[in-house]
């Protein structure tokens, strides 16, 4: 059976069976609990009160016996007791065209191969243009300039007017510290700074507005950095896409790992394995986008001393002139050790990505404001 082990927060029903558990600290979630079978057993439940615990479904060690969880037991331990597993799809997903045994087709392949190679090109980009250093002192100038310098190697012409400033997370301030300065720079209630606090506590960072107006933020930092905290300010495009591109790291993660259980029936399983093996082989591959472009590899070079003439002096391709765009590009087509993805392609997939994210951030980011 796969681990469950889902974190229960508060409020979050909790259930025991003495008749299967170990002692009275194995608990399932409700999910889990509805999905086995403990008909004429010692059952109850119990609230959480926030004081944390996590559900034992896939836990060998927490259970007298096999609890054949209908959403986590596999197929083959089901079938031998003759149970059906709960797949949150209607039914199993099948191609047209296809047996439901044959052989993954070349243009499913293909369509695995483009969107695991868009979805990562989109989180390199995302993340090569990210500051990895954080500032004590803010000008409008300076964050503009930034701004610019973004999207001139993301490729998108839009003038940003959106900004936001976010609130870091350190192992120094206590949360009342954090409470304090966002009661004091926000202008909100103590329990609003008290979920912002719990959300950089958790997730590293949150963040506190997003305006058109520079030196609004500029205060609200100002008053956050008084005591030491760490903040930056940033279009809010960008920090709209290092958060989907967090999520589209879970994303890649849980389809590496085989979680979605509805794929296990495409192809007798054969999908997960290509899936597998394409992550891994782009994973492997050699980013091409700072060799591509120039605007991209200047903000590497500045923020990691990143030399791309010195980075393969035995590479051919590095001896091109990157003045030539012709002659710097064909150098690089045909290497299978390279991440190319066609341009075309990408920019297509960006603008219709960026164009989701107007009157997003408002609610995304801090619906309080």
């Amino acid at each position: 059976m796969v681990p469950s082990w889902p974190l229960f927060s508060a409020s979050l029903i909790g259930f025991t069976c003495r008749n299967c558990s170990m002692d009275d600290t194995c608990v399932l979630c409700t999910r889990c609990f509805q999905a086995t079978d403990h008909t004429g057993h010692d059952t109850s439940f119990s609230v959480n009160s926030g004081t944390g615990g996590c559900c034992d479904c896939g836990d060998p060690e927490a259970w007298k016996i096999p609890l054949r969880c209908r959403h986590h037991s596999s197929f083959e331990e089901l079938e031998e007791v003759g149970l059906d597993p709960i797949i949150s799809s209607a039914g199993a997903p099948f191609v047209p065209g296809y047996k439901n045994n044959s052989e993954c087709p070349v243009s499913v392949r293909r369509s695995i191969e483009l969107t695991i190679a868009i979805v990562l090109e989109f989180i390199l980009e995302t993340f090569a243009t990210s500051p990895i250093n954080l500032t004590q002192h803010f000008d409008e100038m300076t964050i503009i300039e930034d701004a610019t310098n973004a999207s001139m190697a993301l490729g998108d012409h839009e003038q940003q007017t959106k900004f936001a400033v976010v609130l870091w997370n350190d192992e120094v301030h206590s949360f009342q510290d954090v409470i304090d300065q966002c009661t004091e720079a926000l202008q909100c209630s103590q329990m609003e700074a008290k979920k912002i606090a719990e959300t950089v506590d958790a997730s590293g960072r949150d963040v506190l507005r997003v305006s058109t107006s520079i030196p609004e933020l500029i205060d609200i930092a100002t008053t956050m950095t008084n005591v030491s905290l760490s903040v930056s300010i940033r279009a809010a495009r960008d920090i709209f896409r290092e958060q989907l591109s967090a999520s589209l790291l879970i994303w890649l993660r849980d389809l590496a790992c085989c979680k979605f259980r509805p794929l296990a029936r495409v192809f007798e399983g054969k999908i997960n394995n290509e899936i597998r093996a394409e992550i891994s082989h782009q994973l492997c591959l050699r980013w091409v986008a700072p060799y591509r472009n120039v605007y991209l590899a200047d903000i590497l070079e500045k923020q990691y001393d990143f030399n791309l003439p010195d980075s393969d002096s035995g590479d051919e391709g590095d001896n091109m002139d990157e003045d030539d765009p012709e002659e710097y590009d064909d150098s690089l087509d045909g290497d299978d050790d390279r991440r190319c993805v066609d341009a075309d392609i990408v920019t297509e997939a960006h603008a219709h990505a960026d164009s989701q994210h107007d009157g997003m951030y408002h609610n995304a980011f801090y619906p309080g404001f």
